[in-house]
């Protein structure tokens, strides 16, 4: 059944697995994501689906307005970052604006690190979260400064073990203050 899964057609999503994403937690993961991602925006694809696995992402993944990162569920699908000290995951860009339909959703985004360097996702626009969970990161959510965010919708998720030291938030939406 985990085989169906990985091979799934669907036509709104494409799979990063289908790009070289293996989610072992060895291979490191990072290109072929951003790949995926990169390919959904420019056909027109609803979104990313990331199967059952655990994902070693080393830099931040871009992730294009209105598009889905799309898991298999926060216990199903990890993204494992070390000591980065980066975003895992930037939403938008400073030059986008309406109302968003990105989601993150079903996923888990966790630190293999005692050091907490790595951060979680950086918001430029509004975005949906549900079903995910941060684990051991510096911050797990940050808008960007200067930007006003009228969609942002956080359902069933769960932000633990944060840091807790100083400039350590779990969400930090101070963006619009100088």
């Amino acid at each position: 059944e985990a085989m169906q899964e990985e091979n799934r057609l669907d036509s709104h999503f494409v799979n990063v697995k289908w790009f070289g994403a293996e989610g072992d937690n060895i291979a490191d993961d990072t290109e072929s994501i951003q790949t995926a991602i990169n390919y959904a925006h420019e056909n027109g694809f609803e979104g990313v689906y990331i199967p059952h696995g655990e994902y070693k992402i080393t830099k931040p993944l871009i992730l294009h307005f209105n598009l889905k990162l799309k898991g298999a569920g926060s216990t199903k699908t990890y993204f494992i970052v070390g000591d980065i000290n980066d975003y895992v995951v930037i939403y938008g860009d400073k030059y986008s604006y309406g109302d968003s339909k990105g989601e993150i959703t079903n996923l888990c985004i966790k630190s293999d690190s005692d050091t907490c360097l790595s951060k979680g996702i950086y918001l430029n626009s509004g975005i949906k979260f549900y079903d995910l969970y941060c684990y051991k990161l510096k911050t797990c959510i940050q808008m960007a400064k200067n930007t006003y965010i009228d969609n942002l919708k956080i359902i069933n998720s769960t932000f633990a073990y944060c840091c807790g030291e100083e400039n350590s938030y779990v969400i930090d939406l101070r963006g619009n203050l100088d």
